[in-house]
């Protein structure tokens, strides 16, 4: 069960359940009318979406084909830049909420989860990027283009899957639309070049009488 099938159910049987949500280390728990509530104010979780997970190509784009055509500089700058911007965002978002109602609080609780992986993931480029300059002046531990490149990629399927529940989560909750179908694209041209399989990544949702 999707969050937009969730969302559908409660404007027939709102009061009667409550959803709860589970990603790793969190577990929220909505009623239907908070998930409403999202849904009519959301316009500032559609500009974070679109500053974000749009905006960067590196969530959803076929990186093994297009990193090979980028030095490892750029590889790196690409990677690091993206992940620490969109970090910076959502720390921004959740620092400035629209409002402090039970429902935005409990988003930030997702966007801070999703922040998290982020900044992990930005460490990890970041000590790549150190440890491949100090290899390149010793002859033993420095490798091809091939070799930098699967490194790279390593790390950015990684996060990608990390955050992909999150990510699956927060578009389920904004109003249909032509942001909402885009970021639904971008999410699924993502899980075929990560061979994401069945429900792989995704949130765990559960009805619960209300």
């Amino acid at each position: 069960m999707t969050i937009d099938e969730v969302k559908r159910m409660f404007k027939l049987v709102v009061g009667s359940f409550k959803v709860m949500i589970k990603l790793p280390g969190i577990e929220i728990e909505f009623n239907g009318k908070e998930l409403q509530d999202i849904e009519a104010s959301s316009m500032w979780l559609c500009r974070l979406i679109t500053d974000t997970l749009i905006r960067h190509r590196i969530f959803w784009q076929n990186i093994a084909h297009e990193f090979r055509f980028e030095t490892p500089a750029q590889r790196f700058k690409v990677c690091s830049t993206s992940l620490i911007d969109t970090a910076d965002i959502i720390r921004n978002a959740c620092d400035n909420p629209v409002n402090k109602n039970s429902e935005t609080l409990k988003v930030i609780q997702i966007l801070m989860a999703l922040e998290s992986k982020l900044r992990l993931a930005s460490v990890e480029v970041v000590d790549m990027e150190r440890w491949n300059n100090e290899a390149m002046f010793g002859a033993d531990e420095r490798i091809n283009d091939d070799e930098h490149l699967q490194m790279v990629l390593d790390t950015v399927v990684k996060v990608r899957k990390e955050t992909l529940g999150g990510w699956e989560l927060l578009v389920g909750l904004i109003p249909a639309g032509e942001l909402k179908s885009e970021a639904e694209e971008k999410l699924r041209e993502m899980r075929i070049y990560d061979r994401v399989v069945g429900n792989e990544g995704a949130a765990e949702i559960e009805l619960i009488e209300g």
